[in-house]
């Protein structure tokens, strides 16, 4: 681009800027004419037509007319026409003075100076006028600068006939019929927010009190006005008794408003109300006959507020809904407390972080009362109709009115029994956390919970017997999660175990360490007889990290399973294995390697499957499988067998693997359905198998933690379907080659993450 072509767009870009200050200056001449229009004087229209406002006009158009015409020929976006108007009040200390740096709230009317006007619209029409001769000077010197423009503004010449902004007139008669007639849109005009400069900001009283809302206004917010009275049409005499929601935040009024006069008022938030210690009958403009409709209280942010009093005068406030109570440290009382069966018509409860707030009744008191939190120091009570929730909460607890709860949450409490859950007729999950109590308090044979299907147990000391005690209570259990329990071992005896919940379909054990220490042969007996520690129901079987668990016998009977998942189980052999579980498996994950024998489960199982007579079709169809033994997958057996279904290969934890052989890359190739192949933490995995391009379905492609991994393929080397190929925390070679291959910009994205 020539040098004159870069020094005209320079100044046509200054020229923009000069267009956006014009009309800035037109932003506000509108705002003293609206104003004008609302107090029924000519201050700042008497002679705008044909004076600033027409001047102003002349600049902005004139601008506005040379860079539409122009900036087209640089390829540029043509600037568009705002056809909409704003009116702002802000803080009166600011008066037209835009770059002021005041943030400005709203909090009174602008004074209009006609010097400072003329003055600002001059200096912009004078700065535009000097930039047009050098840009008409510098578009003749560019060959075939000729655009033709059609504009949808009025024509601009060397005066201004209309008296108003080019699509701005009906904007703003809207405007002032909105305001004068206080409607908007066809409604009358009921809400009203106000929010002043800050706390930290004061203004005269007169301000909030110049802004007189209509009567009829319904919601009313007054946000940090500064000021150190209240305006008499709120806190005196008032006006506005159509009230209906009214928030103050940030005040420090001598005197709040009389409620009394308010009685149409349904809800009040008060948020960082300075001064305010008490709050009821007596205190603050508060009376016997204020609040006879309210239903909805919020106090939030009071640090000083000590008492909401209520005693003989609790009943002013029986009409309540709602109750919300946050960040009040030193409240110590409020009159729930004190009579809560006066609050027959409460359906909402929400306390936090009110640690003073502390002998809460029964709750719920009523069954109206359908969501309750009480959140303080560490403790917390939840109950919204469907879950409830108790961590540390050790107040009484009305489980009776909560016959509609599904999911119930106990962690650290000790007064809860399981005979207090017969109440809960609803119930279909438990999750009990460091809550032993729960169990040893007079568990009687006699407690049933019939409708509980999914339990999950976390870091609890229980034991075996008790263990099968509990379990008893709960004939439709489905699903059973338990996760470090320490203690816990499945005893080999006639409902020692897990053998008589006839309906389970899902175990996880996680960290439970003795487990299995008791079955150490897989089963107990023999023949008709022998004894499992599993029922046949069951489909999804998890296990981690457990080194009681020793022999794959004591899966023998499970031959409905989908799923089949055991990791970190380092002492489990194939003892007793049968090869009939697997046949309706679709989720095979095995990662336990003997690193001291270099043995692998996985390998083992996968090797007696394929010497098995299961290699039929119909059966053995995993789509998901995640082992330690990539020697153990990629043989033709196996391969062939998985080709039509496996969608997911994961090989972790494989030490012995380097590279891959002949056969190996060849047998990987018959996986024609494999999205997403995974090498993770093979520490002697030196690089992917060749072939990758014929694995026409692969997705995602992955390499982590595998320390001598140094070679990645070219892009060409990689399937036509991969979408992603992530390369994790390997050998500095190949984040290298990573970095290379993104930067070659392949048709798949690449994700990095080492150095």
């Amino acid at each position: 681009m020539c040098a004159t072509t870069l020094a005209c767009m320079g100044l046509l870009e200054a020229l923009s800027k000069l267009a956006d200050e014009a009309e800035d200056a037109l932003d506000e001449l509108h705002y003293f004419m609206i104003q004008d229009q609302l107090d029924g004087n000519q201050e700042a229209a008497a002679d705008l037509g044909d004076g600033l406002h027409g001047h102003a006009l002349h600049g902005h158009h004139a601008a506005r007319h040379t860079i539409g015409n122009w900036l087209p020929y640089f390829s540029c976006p043509r600037m568009q026409d705002d056809d909409s108007v704003a009116v702002v009040t802000s803080n009166p200390h600011s008066v037209t003075q835009s770059d002021s740096g005041n943030g400005g709230g709203h909090v009174g009317k602008l004074k209009f100076d006609r010097v400072v006007m003329s003055n600002k619209i001059r200096s912009v029409i004078e700065r535009i006028h000097n930039l047009c001769d050098p840009v008409s000077y510098l578009l003749n010197k560019i060959p075939n600068a000729t655009t033709v423009v059609t504009t949808k503004r009025s024509p601009t010449g060397s005066t201004v006939s209309q008296d108003k902004l080019f699509g701005r007139s009906a904007i703003f008669d809207k405007t002032v019929n909105m305001l004068t007639g206080v409607t908007y849109q066809t409604e009358t005009l009921s809400v009203l927010p106000i929010v002043g400069p800050g706390e930290h900001q004061p203004i005269d009283d007169d301000v909030l009190q110049g802004l007189h809302p209509p009567n009829n206004i319904r919601v009313l917010g007054i946000i940090n006005p500064g000021g150190t009275a209240g305006p008499s049409w709120l806190c005196g005499d008032i006006s506005i008794k159509k009230l209906e929601s009214l928030h103050l935040e940030g005040v420090s009024w001598s005197t709040l408003p009389s409620f009394e006069q308010l009685s149409n008022l349904s809800k009040v938030t008060f948020r960082n109300i300075v001064g305010m210690r008490l709050f009821g009958p007596g205190v603050g403009g508060v009376t016997e006959r204020s609040f006879t409709h309210l239903k909805e209280i919020v106090f939030e942010d009071m640090p000083e507020l000590v008492e909401w009093v209520g005693g003989p005068s609790s009943h002013m406030f029986s009409r309540l809904e709602s109750i919300k109570i946050k960040d009040c440290p030193f409240l110590s009382s409020f009159p729930f407390l004190e009579c809560s069966d006066v609050f027959t018509n409460l359906c909402t409860l929400d306390i936090e972080k009110c640690p003073a707030l502390s002998l809460f009744p029964l709750m719920p008191h009523t069954s109206t009362l359908t969501y309750v939190r009480v959140e303080n120091d560490g403790s917390k009570l939840l109950y919204n109709g469907k879950e409830l929730s108790i961590n540390g909460y050790t107040r009484p607890l009305a489980f009776h009115k909560m016959d509609t709860v599904e999911v119930l949450k106990i962690r650290d409490v000790s007064h809860v029994t399981l005979s207090d859950l017969q109440e809960l007729n609803c119930l279909r999950n438990i999750h009990f956390i460091r809550c032993d109590d729960v169990f040893s308090v007079g568990l009687a044979d006699t407690v049933l919970l019939p409708s509980v299907q999914d339990i999950r147990m976390q870091q609890l000391q229980i034991t075996g017997e008790l263990f099968s005690r509990v379990l008893s209570s709960f004939p439709a259990l489905s699903h059973l999660t338990v996760t470090v329990c320490e203690n816990l071992t499945l005893l080999p005896v006639e409902g020692g175990g897990l053998s008589d919940l006839r309906v389970l379909q899902y175990f996880r054990a996680t960290c439970c360490e003795k487990l299995f220490c008791q079955w150490p042969m897989g089963e107990v007996g023999g023949g008709a007889h022998a004894i499992k520690p599993f029922p046949t129901s069951l489909r999804k079987l998890d296990i981690f990290c457990d080194k009681s668990m020793q022999s794959m016998g004591l899966l023998s009977n499970l031959t409905s399973l989908t799923s089949l998942i055991l990791r970190t189980c380092t002492k489990l052999t194939m003892d007793g294995f049968n090869p009939l579980m697997t046949v309706n498996l679709k989720e095979l994950s095995i990662d336990n390697m003997h690193h001291d024998e270099g043995d692998s489960t996985a390998g083992n199982l996968l090797s007696m499957i394929a010497r098995s007579k299961l290699m039929r079709a119909g059966s053995f169809q995993l789509e998901e499988l995640y082992v330690d033994s990539i020697s153990g997958v990629l043989t033709a057996p196996i391969c062939s067998h998985l080709a039509a279904t496996l969608r997911t290969l994961l090989f972790s934890n494989d030490q012995r693997m380097t590279i891959f052989t002949e056969e190996q890359e060849q047998v990987l190739q018959l996986l024609t359905s494999l999205q997403y192949l995974s090498f993770c933490d093979c520490p002697n995995l030196q690089s992917f198998p060749r072939g990758l391009r014929g694995l026409s379905s692969l997705k995602r492609l992955e390499i982590s933690s595998c320390d001598k991994f140094r070679s990645l393929p070219p892009k060409e080397g990689f399937p036509t379907s991969l979408e992603q190929l992530a390369v994790y925390f390997c050998t500095p070679e190949a984040i290298e080659q990573a970095r290379k291959l993104e930067e070659a910009d392949p048709w798949f994205s690449v994700d990095i993450i080492g150095t």
